[in-house]
């Protein structure tokens, strides 16, 4: 059973390649302006939820929703113009 290799633990180019997107991923999270940035951080980071970012943020939920829609957007199309360039 040595012999057999591990499949559940990712190899050293994976955990290279997966580094380097994170690290792509939150240079152009930092770029985006602070009103797209903040709700992004707070759901997906700090995993709150709507109701708790509009609290935070002194905002109105389907307001909240709209801004991480649109971060999201922003950020995917940042990410694959960096893909194109790259």
């Amino acid at each position: 059973m040595a012999t057999v290799p591990d499949h559940r633990s990712p190899s050293p180019l994976s955990q290279v390649l997966s580094e380097e997107k994170q690290r792509q991923l939150r240079k152009q999270l930092d770029r985006l302006p602070e009103h797209y940035k903040a709700p992004l951080v707070l759901r997906y980071y700090r995993q709150m939820s709507y109701s708790e970012i509009a609290r935070r943020l002194n905002r109105r939920i389907p307001t909240i929703k709209t801004l991480i829609f649109r971060a999201k957007g922003k950020l995917r199309r940042n990410l694959r113009d960096l893909s194109k360039v790259g």
